[in-house]
């Protein structure tokens, strides 16, 4: 395979993961066609991915031809949504609010009252990390 471009799709949007890769495999046959996959002349395989996973995902990619000899690529998949529930956020009770990715940090004064939405599964870890007496 020579190169895979990153996709950026809606959420749920119909996604075809080989649509453009069969486009980018060389080998010793001349042109690549539909008919290599199904005479098994080459094997695609590809990990999963989820388009209603908001967020970037990567898919890794593997063309194994019938001589044994395999290529790997990997694509970035970015799944958008302008849905504002799909972000989970820190909002503080006077008004300021933070979008946080995961993994990302947001110190904070804990005395300042504060909500934490979110729509989807989340786990928030507080540290203190001296103290406020």
């Amino acid at each position: 395979m020579k190169y895979l471009n990153d996709k950026k799709i809606a959420r749920g949007e119909n996604f075809d993961p080989l649509k453009d890769v069969k486009d980018n495999i060389t080998d010793d046959f001349n042109p690549f066609t539909d008919d290599n996959l199904e005479t098994k002349a080459v094997s695609i395989t590809y990990s999963s991915y989820d388009v209603k996973k908001v967020g970037e995902q990567t898919i890794t990619y593997t063309a194994t031809d019938k001589w044994g000899k395999s290529s790997t690529k990997t694509r970035k998949l970015t799944v958008t949504s302008e849905n504002p529930m799909d972000s989970k956020y820190i909002e503080f009770k006077n008004g300021e609010k933070f979008e946080l990715k995961e993994g990302e940090f947001l110190p904070f004064d804990a005395r300042i009252e504060h909500n934490v939405i979110s729509k989807g599964t989340s786990k928030v870890l507080v540290t203190i990390s001296q103290s406020l007496s």
